[in-house]
């Protein structure tokens, strides 16, 4: 495993810890941004936009493929990168699928756990490489 690996696996699991958290606590805050977000144009291309350059800082930092955690730290830049350019091209059309998480506060709560779960994985693999 390289030494960028093990770092962008700490810098995308810390994140991905601390959002998932968030997201769990803050549940209803969660519900009352997806609505927003939904309605606001601007908002959802400035997600667009940020999750892009996530990618793509990621992408031009890291094409690995050898090792679980390096294929997991290019997944994850790819996702972020098609998350990005639906966002900017389909905008609020996309957002369709974030319904479940106004509806039933349960499933953020779920989603959130799974995400910080997941960060908590990439954050140990990290430090521990």
């Amino acid at each position: 495993m390289t030494e960028i690996t093990a770092l962008l696996a700490r810098l995308v699991g810390i994140y991905f810890l601390v959002a998932g958290l968030g997201i769990v606590v803050r549940r209803k805050t969660i519900s009352e941004f997806i609505a927003r977000y939904r309605t606001d144009p601007v908002l959802s291309f400035m997600g667009g936009v940020m999750a892009l350059w996530f990618g793509l800082v990621i992408l031009a930092l890291h094409w690995q493929w050898g090792h679980v955690l390096a294929v997991t730290i290019s997944v994850i830049g790819l996702l972020a990168v098609l998350k990005g350019v639906a966002l900017i091209l389909l905008g609020n059309r996309l957002l369709v699928l974030a319904r479940p998480f106004d509806e039933n506060l349960h499933v953020a709560g779920i989603w959130g756990l799974v995400v910080a779960l997941v960060g908590a994985g990439l954050t140990w693999a990290g430090f521990a490489a």
